[in-house]
């Protein structure tokens, strides 16, 4: 699968790097879910990790992950509203 590696982030679970990034081939897009146990050969995981469904604030994109303090993890996303487009002319971003 290509994908753009600038929607890219990491964390480790149980010994496992596991990586984020947008289909947004795929309509409404998608967050999937690599994992690799070397941080270089990675295998998609099964499904989708949120959809716009989970997350119904626009055309979701650049998924970023970081570490709570208090253990745990939070994904941080961007949305574009709908109607509205990001990047290129007419863009609103």
């Amino acid at each position: 699968m290509d994908c753009d590696c600038s929607n890219l982030d990491f964390f480790h679970r149980t010994g496992l790097e596991r990586l984020f990034a947008v289909d947004a081939e795929n309509f409404p897009a998608v967050v999937l879910s690599f994992i690799s146990d070397d941080g270089i050969e990675f295998t998609q995981e099964e499904g989708y990790r949120l959809t716009e469904q989970d997350f119904p604030f626009g055309d979701i994109g650049t998924p970023f992950v970081i570490r709570q303090a208090e253990g745990g993890y939070r994904m941080y996303l961007t949305a574009v509203p709908e109607g509205e487009t990001a990047g290129g002319a007419g863009g609103n971003a």
